[in-house]
Parts: C-alpha cells; sequence; structure tokens
C-alpha cells in the first residue's frame, strides 16, 4: 500500500553506524596527517609573487597564506596594549611596522576576534564577543523552541558567518556580512513574534 511506513533499523543498528563513521573520520584524521599540515599551515605563508591563481589550487592547499603571522601581529600588539587596545584601525599600521613577513601587505588581521582584541583591547573583544555570543544562543534557541527547518538553516548561516570571521576577512564584505548578521536577527525575530503569537 502507497505511504505505508516501513519498520524503523533496530536501535544498534544506528549505533553501529554511528560507530563506523566515528571510526571513519579518525582514520581520515590521522591519515591527513594533522601535524605536518599545522606546520605547513605556520610556515608556508605566501610571499610576493607567489599567488596561486586556481581556485582549487588555493582551497586544498594546507597554506596559511600568512594568517598564522597576522594572528600573531595581532597578538604582539594586544600585548603592547593590552586593555584598549591600539586603536580602531590601527593593525594595518601595525603590520607594517612590525609584520614579519617583510614587502607583504594586508589591511586586515584575518580573525575579527583576533583584529578586534588588537585594535580595541580586550574591552573590545569582550564587548564582540558578549553579542556574538547572546546572538548565537538566541538563534539556536529559536530554532529549538520553534522545531523549524527554516529557522534551524537560518540560524546554521548566521553561526557559519560568525565562525568563518574567526579565520578570515569575511566581515569586511557587506554583502556577506549583512545576510550573516541578518540570519541570526531573523531567527530571533521569527521567535519573538510567533511566541507573542501564542
Amino acid at each position: 500500500e502507497l505511504g505505508t511506513r516501513l519498520p524503523s533499523p533496530p536501535r544498534v543498528a544506528g549505533q553501529g553506524l554511528a560507530l563506523g563513521f566515528a571510526i571513519l573520520a579518525v582514520v581520515a584524521i590521522v591519515a591527513a596527517h594533522p601535524v605536518a599540515k599545522f606546520h605547513a599551515f605556520k610556515s608556508n605563508a605566501t610571499t610576493p609573487g607567489t599567488h596561486s591563481t586556481g581556485t582549487t589550487n588555493h582551497l586544498l592547499t594546507t597554506s596559511g597564506s600568512g594568517r598564522w603571522q597576522f594572528w600573531s601581529a595581532s597578538m604582539s600588539e594586544f600585548r603592547a596594549h593590552p586593555l584598549n587596545g591600539g586603536g580602531a584601525g590601527s593593525w594595518e599600521a601595525w603590520w607594517l611596522q612590525h609584520g614579519s613577513l617583510p614587502g607583504f601587505f594586508s589591511k586586515y588581521a584575518h580573525s575579527l576576534y583576533l583584529e578586534a582584541l588588537a585594535e580595541l583591547g580586550i574591552v573590545g573583544l569582550l564587548l564582540i564577543g558578549g553579542a556574538v555570543i547572546v546572538a548565537v544562543v538566541g538563534a539556536v534557541r529559536s530554532a529549538l523552541v520553534l522545531v523549524s527547518g527554516d529557522v534551524a538553516a537560518a540560524a546554521a548561516c548566521g553561526i557559519a558567518f560568525f565562525v568563518a570571521a574567526a579565520y578570515d576577512w569575511v566581515w569586511q564584505l557587506g554583502g556577506i556580512a549583512v545576510v550573516g548578521v541578518g540570519m541570526l536577527d531573523l531567527t530571533t525575530m521569527t521567535a519573538e513574534e510567533d511566541l507573542a503569537a501564542i
């Protein structure tokens, strides 16, 4: 008969499948040589004149493209001005003076949180981090309360934006930032409207 539900597989089958995937994940991680990849990320910084032109090469490389050095510069600026940082927009000048890749120019630290720490100190990081945590918790709560796939997808999109901002300068791209922040705002607004209607 059309629409007849198939019997659910036994619980042990699901547990076995989950265990199998976990084992495969561990094997894949070990086979990828994570320690070597980490050293490559730290040391294989892109230098002037060696930029890869292929999108595939860029996505598959283990090079940090200078990120480790950018992040180290952020930490050195923070150590110089731990409370209130070096001032908004000061990271670029700090990098030009103290950067460890001579001749390599960058306007951004490739991490929203480390750049905030360098420029605005611990106070600025706490303010940005607090705002992000409140927004993420609100979005997750909305998705759980409303049990809505649309709200969950919007929450995941917003969370992904703030995760990506930890290792790239996506917050400087207006269109992406509007979507990322807007998705979290949408989830909390939807939850407030639905709860008010109850």
